[in-house]
């Protein structure tokens, strides 16, 4: 019964809705101008928002095309924000120890002129000529017959896989030079002909150096206890000698240690990629990943210690 009065009842709203339609038509202007004011003055609350809405959809739009970036330009960004965190982290921990040092000592009551030292350091720059095992790549070419006799005496530590560069004695390259990439850790100088030189690098089973952990916190680079970073022989280093009541964790930064005024910045051997501390153990176990990618590498830099030109003048 309800489903056959359906019909009667739309045809019954259907004809109501045309009466009122008329009506309004016949009314006269000052009546429906009032009811179209109002009708508009409802619902122009919701226009406006609408329009505010499309408004700051549109901003999004041209915002989010204005900023697209590839993933390399991501990626070298990254790159350049982590190096500059880095290098205000080592800032900041060298001014943390200028004021433990001088709530120390104190501050001179006599105003002081600070002097010129004596030495200073300077980058030589050096290109990766070869990495080749022994010496025969470069027999007759770059080493002289002499030179190949003063070496042999060394030959088996100089024999590891290394880096060959292109400068020598000839550009004051000495053994036992840092050799670095930025400020990545590469190994030390193992010989130095006149003209060639090779790398001792940091994986090297020969190679040591004082290490020194660091750890990021919000306050900057945390460093923390020291030890001997040694070379395995393989494509990771050692870090010996970190007593168990030391805090260890995987991530952890490794500097070098030992720092003095001629060369007062910690640069950077890696990461540590392990750390395993056995039962009754007195020292831990840690792996470390180097930082310089040493298969890579096309340049170095070798550090050294040159006469002040400053003082060499004033004398």
């Amino acid at each position: 019964m309800a489903t056959s009065n359906t019909p009667l009842r739309r045809m019954a709203v259907t004809i109501a809705l045309c009466v009122v339609a008329m009506g309004l038509l016949m009314l006269p202007d000052s009546v429906t101008d009032s009811i179209r004011s109002a009708v508009r003055d409802t619902i122009q609350p919701g226009q406006a928002l609408v329009g505010q809405i499309c408004e700051r959809m549109d901003e999004w739009s041209r915002a989010n095309d204005s900023t697209t970036v590839s993933p390399a330009d991501l990626a070298t960004t990254s790159r350049a924000h982590e190096l500059a965190i880095r290098r205000l982290q080592i800032a900041n921990h060298e001014l943390q120890d200028e004021l433990r040092q001088a709530r120390l000592t104190g501050v001179s009551p006599y105003i002081g002129t600070p002097g010129e030292p004596l030495l200073v350091p300077e980058l030589v720059e050096a290109r990766v000529v070869g990495h080749e095992r022994g010496l025969k790549a470069w027999s007759g070419m770059l080493i002289t017959a002499e030179e190949i006799k003063t070496i042999s005496a060394g030959l088996p530590v100089i024999d590891a896989a290394s880096l060959w560069l292109d400068q020598g004695v000839t550009s004051d390259v000495a053994v036992g030079l840092p050799v670095y990439s930025g400020r990545c850790v590469v190994g030390r100088i193992a010989h130095a002909g006149s003209h060639v030189a090779t790398v001792r690098l940091v994986t090297d089973r020969d190679y040591r150096g004082r290490a020194q952990l660091a750890r990021e916190t919000s306050h900057g680079l945390n460093f923390g206890a020291e030890g001997i970073l040694e070379g395995t022989g393989s494509e990771t280093c050692v870090l010996r000698h970190i007593t168990a009541t030391t805090a260890v964790s995987v991530g952890d930064g490794v500097y070098t240690g030992g720092r003095s005024d001629s060369m007062p910045y910690p640069m950077y051997y890696g990461t540590v990629a392990s750390a395993e501390l056995a039962a009754g153990a007195r020292d831990w176990s840690i792996v470390v990943r180097p930082a310089a990618p040493l298969s890579l590498m096309k340049s170095v830099q070798v550090l050294r210690q040159t006469l002040n030109s400053a003082r060499s003048l004033g004398n």
